[in-house]
């Protein structure tokens, strides 16, 4: 059972480098958000400007790209130097 676990889990490893996969973005634009006044039971909550901050898809990207990285180099002889 051990061997078609570890068949599974390669056929799946190889999907991953089967295909030319283009990394998303590293950030994501966040939005600009208008101001709210304050009133009688809520405080006013301040305008913000459009910004960035990190894509989350990126860094999953990220991991999964390392982990494959990884099982490659796992999978290669050890040579002498």
């Amino acid at each position: 059972m051990a061997q078609n676990e570890n068949t599974e889990e390669d056929e799946e490893f190889e999907s991953l480098i089967g295909a030319a996969v283009q990394p998303p973005s590293e950030t994501i634009v966040v939005p600009a958000t208008d101001g709210t006044p304050a009133t009688a039971t809520a405080p006013a909550i301040p305008a913000t400007p459009a910004t960035t901050a990190p894509n989350p898809e990126f860094s999953l990207w990220k991991k999964r790209d390392r982990f494959v990285l990884l099982w490659l180099q796992s999978t290669l002889p050890i040579t002498g130097y």
